[in-house]
């Protein structure tokens, strides 16, 4: 719900808040990753999102992959720095079947590499039977990604129950999956999973549900998060979210960010698409600038991408964090 026309609301984006420190910490790897790319770039004005794609490899080598691990997001074990057991699953796929909006996969996989570190990132490239159960049987999956479409995927029988059971049978490590949205996205969650939601949309901004989000990695996030436009992304009605579910964002009965226990693991929408994350490259290379105009507006517009997004990377990259780290589910 982060507005149903390009850039209609703006504005919203551009208001100077407080922003989120775990998600400055992450626009700030996406910076570094989109530095390193855009000295390998094609020459010409136009930006394509398949850069921001390539880009993400680099960031899990080397340079980004060191400064990642150098300032961790959370304290190890979680938000409460509990220390944890034995080795987490590292595996995050991303569907990037034909239904997927152009370069949505490319863009997610660089904000899951680059800004995330996750150490491995896969792509599902169909929604058949064997390329979904390549996923969802793989033991090192840690969690399955839809980014925003433009169609609903064909599911065959056997793909819907493999899903579901990569759901069911989740542990503290494992079994979410996450929806980004798109106009599309609650259609495909009802199919695969028999939910009834709906879709809604309310103008900005939205605000942290301080009963959901107590004690979780979402806790310590800005109490609200502004619409950040030139998406076609809405939000879930809250009235029609199943009673397993919680809201960790909301306004006005328009839920923006929200996961649904399903037996041992989660199902999670969050109303984004991060669209003007596209812009990271050329600004980058503006930046870069020996005109010192053209190297100023882009530093002041770069200002403006990272206050409009990085609440938004942040609440996903909680949604993302471990289940045992998610809350309860009341």
């Amino acid at each position: 719900a982060a507005g149903v026309g390009a850039g209609k609301h703006a504005k919203f984006g551009a208001r100077k808040t407080k922003g989120s420190a775990v998600g400055q910490a992450i626009f700030n790897r996406l910076k570094l990753a989109t530095s390193q790319a855009g000295h390998k770039a094609v020459k010409g004005r136009r930006v394509q999102k398949q850069q921001l794609g390539e880009a993400a490899p680099e960031a899990a080598a080397p340079e980004a992959a060191a400064a990642a691990a150098a300032s961790p997001l959370y304290m190890a074990g979680g938000p409460e720095g509990e220390a944890e057991e034995g080795a987490a699953p590292k595996t995050i796929y991303v569907y990037d079947g034909r239904e997927t909006n152009t370069r949505a996969a490319e863009l997610t996989t660089f904000i899951l590499a680059a800004g995330f570190a996750m150490p491995d990132v896969r792509y599902i490239k169909s929604a058949s039977d064997a390329d979904i159960r390549s996923a969802t049987w793989d033991e090192d999956c840690r969690a399955i990604v839809f980014p925003p479409m433009h169609a609903l995927p064909d599911f065959a029988p056997n793909a819907v129950k493999d899903l579901r059971n990569f759901v069911s049978r989740g542990t503290n490590e494992s079994g979410t999956v996450l929806f980004m949205g798109s106009s599309l996205q609650v259609h495909v969650i009802n199919q695969l999973f028999g939910f009834q939601m709906q879709q809604d949309f309310k103008e900005g901004p939205y605000y942290k549900n301080e009963r959901t989000t107590a004690g979780t990695v979402l806790g310590k996030l800005p109490a609200r998060v502004n619409e950040l436009g030139n998406t076609q992304s809405l939000g879930i009605l809250k009235t029609s979210l199943p009673p397993e579910a919680n809201s960790y964002y909301d306004s006005f009965g328009d839920s923006v960010a929200a996961c649904v226990r399903y037996d041992l693991g989660r199902v999670c929408y969050l109303a984004q698409d991060f669209g003007p994350l596209e812009e990271l490259p050329q600004l980058q290379r503006k930046i870069e600038s020996e005109n010192e105009e053209v190297a100023r507006h882009a530093s002041f517009d770069l200002e403006i991408l990272q206050r409009k997004t990085d609440t938004w990377l942040a609440i996903m990259h909680g949604m993302l964090e471990q289940p045992a780290h998610a809350g309860p589910y009341v």
